[in-house]
């Protein structure tokens, strides 16, 4: 039933289109039902420096401001579920990385293409993108032109986010990294804090305050 009502979901918004593609962040939750539910889909799976993707969220829809409560789940339950259904079903999915998008798009493009079974060079880091349509998707999209811009800075999150990190909370944010060696096995490292850690309150503090401002909005 579920297999049937999204076919025919995705078959109404992709019009005369080919291909549809559905990315949403959250689908690292239940990327095994996904699995199971589309046997023969095409399954791309982006990785990105959590710190990354931490401070994008921030800048992107708090205005700075880190609504940890909010998002937690993705960097515990999330990355670990994600980390097992690309280790179990490395043979069938295509695993790159954001920063590699960045840095080398015409090699990752590549990569893409011969997964999908794209011709030769129909995929362009040059190539116009299509507008968004509807209220959700990254506000920045809209605003930032519409191609690919592969000269931005693929690390610049981690190091916007060290005073983050520098906190209890920061360090608790962290904590699965500690506990596993998934990211060096991605190619990313976790940030050595050198500097003393504030006290417990004086942290929690700090991240009542960045919390409670943000939700007055």
């Amino acid at each position: 039933m579920v297999h049937s009502s999204m076919l025919s979901l995705y078959s109404f918004l992709a019009g005369d289109m080919k291909y549809f593609i559905d990315k949403t962040p959250r689908y690292t939750l239940i990327a095994e039902e996904i699995k199971r539910t589309f046997p023969n889909a095409k399954i791309i799976v982006l990785w990105r420096h959590p710190l990354a993707i931490a401070s994008s969220i921030s800048k992107t829809f708090f205005k700075g401001k880190w609504r940890f409560d909010d998002f937690l789940v993705d960097f515990y339950v999330g990355w670990d579920r994600l980390y097992s259904f690309s280790q179990k079903h490395a043979d069938s999915i295509c695993s790159i990385r954001y920063e590699d998008l960045l840095t080398t798009p015409d090699l990752e493009l590549k990569k893409l293409e011969t997964f999908i079974g794209f011709p030769e060079s129909s995929l362009s880091a040059e190539a116009e993108l299509p507008p968004l349509m509807g209220r959700l998707g990254d506000p920045k999209r809209e605003s930032g032109g519409s191609k690919v811009d592969s000269s931005r800075r693929a690390g610049s999150g981690r190091n916007d986010f060290l005073q983050l990190v520098s906190s209890e909370m920061g360090a608790t944010i962290l904590h699965f990294a500690a506990r596993s060696a998934h990211l060096d096995e991605l190619g990313y490292d976790a940030p050595r804090i050198h500097q003393k850690r504030p006290s417990f309150p004086m942290a929690c503090s700090t991240a009542l305050k960045n919390t409670v401002t943000t939700k007055k909005r």
